[in-house]
């Protein structure tokens, strides 16, 4: 996010952010960090056991979304349907 700058200082060089956001994997859309999903948005899941977390962001247009359970349950991630009803709400805003 912001290109590797943090309060108009760099923190990451401008290759490096690239190299995070390449795909190394097309087929599953697995970065270095970040998962690609359809759209362009880049996504990260966690959770321990009883929780859901999924988030999320759309680089270009400078959105993003965040999903927190206090159960575990696959419907907040990528393919689901609260993350589909939340992606849908997100679009609004760009």
């Amino acid at each position: 996010m912001n290109e590797g700058t943090y309060k108009g200082r760099r923190i990451l060089e401008a290759n490096t952010v690239k190299e995070i956001l390449e795909q190394q994997n097309p087929a599953s859309g697995l970065c270095f960090i970040w998962n690609c999903t359809l759209g362009n948005w880049y996504g990260h899941s966690g959770g321990k056991t009883g929780t859901s977390a999924y988030v999320e962001y759309k680089r270009d247009k400078n959105v993003a979304l965040m999903i927190v359970t206090n159960f575990r349950h696959p419907t907040v991630y990528p393919g689901n349907k609260t993350h589909a009803l939340v992606r849908r709400i997100a679009g609004r805003y760009y």
